[in-house]
């Protein structure tokens, strides 16, 4: 069974995903692809999810392709200039189908391999790609990069989850964040619809399900519907129309993704292409091997039903 958690201890949304008010206060003519996370500045971002990094980008340095991120090379990733310093995790498995969202949408399970983006962050995210993050790990701070030009946005963490590898399209690649929520068996009491878009409400876990993590535990690291953050300006709730800056990445450019792992026996996957299966030997690679056999063994990878 997955153990998840919100990347914003709290997980209280202000803009939700959808299509909605845009920066001229006029309706349906702008899509926010994404979730933002209200939160102050420096708060903690967490890893939501175990995954990899498939690259970093800056606000500022030099243009570059996001193979070349992958290569390690500091700079702004081209089709992501908008999202200030972010990051980008690439997860490799299976997850069941969300159900009913609170748009009244029933969409299809996300593909066995998505990725998530974490935005707007305070400074550059001290990963490297390929690097693999656990659940619950920081993986950078809450800031207002590439925001903070536009009137009343404060800082928040933009979240988003894609069906494509990044950079790729914002309108086309993105998918509804509650899609990956719901099927972690989280919940967004309180949402409501603004036009297209859903706003508002808390990621809350359900007891019993797979976000509980623990027996009889249903609120993991802070996670509560009544967890407020004061001074918070542009997505408090039930403030109407918000401020939008223009797309986060108009420019359409090709994706990049990690090679996904391959199948082991018994529907367990290999953390990293070439590496030993859980619970076989491989010269040099027993660190690896006992990581990934603790991985499995703690149920990050294989979905089980109980």
């Amino acid at each position: 069974m997955y153990c998840a958690l919100t990347p914003i201890a709290g997980g209280r949304i202000g803009r939700g995903y959808g299509r909605g008010y845009n920066r001229n206060g006029t309706a349906t003519d702008q899509l926010h692809a994404g979730q933002d996370f209200v939160a102050t500045a420096g708060m903690p971002v967490l890893a939501p999810l175990p995954g990899r990094v498939v690259f970093v980008t800056s606000n500022e340095g030099p243009r570059i392709t996001a193979e070349q991120a992958m290569a390690g090379r500091v700079g702004q990733v081209r089709g992501m200039g908008g999202y200030g310093n972010a990051i980008v995790l690439q997860h490799d498995f299976q997850l069941p189908a969300p159900g009913v969202l609170p748009s009244r949408q029933n969409p299809p399970p996300l593909p066995a391999n998505f990725w998530t983006s974490y935005n707007h962050l305070q400074s550059r995210p001290a990963l490297n790609p390929g690097d693999r993050v656990t659940i619950g790990q920081v993986i950078g701070s809450v800031g207002n990069t590439t925001n903070g030009q536009f009137a009343g946005m404060g800082a928040h963490l933009h979240f988003e989850v894609r069906k494509r590898a990044f950079p790729g399209n914002y309108n086309v690649d993105t998918v509804d964040p509650n899609v990956l929520w719901y099927s972690l068996g989280f919940t967004n009491p309180g949402a409501r619809m603004e036009l297209q878009r859903t706003v508002g409400g808390d990621i809350i876990a359900t007891p019993g399900g797979p976000s509980a993590c623990a027996p009889s535990q249903t609120n993991l690291r802070g996670l509560s519907e009544f967890y407020t953050f004061p001074g918070f300006e542009g997505l408090a709730l039930g403030a109407g129309p918000v401020v939008e800056p223009p797309d986060y990445a108009p420019e359409v450019v090709p994706g990049v993704a990690l090679p996904v792992p391959k199948n082991c026996p018994g529907g367990a996957r290999m953390l990293l292409p070439g590496t030993p299966c859980p619970g076989q030997s491989g010269g040099g690679s027993g660190t690896i091997v006992a990581a990934t056999a603790l991985f499995v063994g703690v149920g990050l990878i294989a979905w089980s039903r109980s």
